[in-house]
């Protein structure tokens, strides 16, 4: 019976710390740290608006809607009327 070797797994050694090194691995955990936070107040800000066009379709649509929108008709119709009078 033949016996196999195993293959040796070489041994990486991380080069040692310097200031340098140091701050490049700081500076890239900071901007992806902020990254994060960027992606975070997008996917916020979205929600936040999409929230508010569901809200305002479903005022538009119902009862409430119709209220509404004749209400602003009717406003914007007097301030046009207002203004085109001077």
């Amino acid at each position: 019976m033949i016996k196999r070797r195993r293959a040796q797994v070489p041994v990486v050694h991380r080069p040692a710390e310097t200031p340098a090194t140091v701050k490049a691995e700081t500076a890239a955990s900071t901007h992806a740290a902020g990254t994060r936070v960027l992606w975070r107040g997008v996917v916020v800000v979205a929600g936040a608006v999409w929230a508010v066009i569901r809200w305002g379709w479903d005022m538009i649509s119902g009862l409430a809607g119709s209220i509404l929108w004749a209400a602003v008709s009717i406003g914007v119709t007097l301030a046009a009327w207002h203004w085109l009078s001077r």
